[in-house]
């Protein structure tokens, strides 16, 4: 198992998305959701190349019952890093300068 990292922008994501879901829905749905994100990085972060390449050596996992939802995530070294919690449609590609920003900064 890899080391995981967070971009410090996606950790702001996930907590928006689950502050967000815990007030217009319910609990209930907010912790499924917190339980998706937890599977999904541990899941990828066991097998990273079942995903493809979206851009920037960034691969893309949607999550399985908040579809619109996905981790942008790459592999640097044995570093697993997690760049986005991302929407499918809002704003899709948002992200896509966090890579190069991560490198250039470790």
């Amino acid at each position: 198992m890899r080391e995981i990292e967070f971009h410090p922008l996606a950790i702001d994501e996930i907590a928006a998305a689950y502050d967000y879901l815990f007030e217009h829905a319910d609990r209930e749905m907010a912790e499924d959701f917190r339980r998706q994100v937890e599977d999904s990085i541990l899941r990828c972060n066991q097998d990273p190349l079942v995903y493809r390449v979206r851009r920037f050596h960034v691969r893309r996992a949607n999550l399985e019952r908040f579809k619109e939802h996905y981790l942008a995530y790459m592999l640097w070294g044995q570093r697993f890093i997690v760049i986005a919690l991302g929407h499918a449609k809002r704003r899709p590609f948002y992200w896509y300068r966090r890579p190069k920003q991560f490198r250039d900064t470790h």
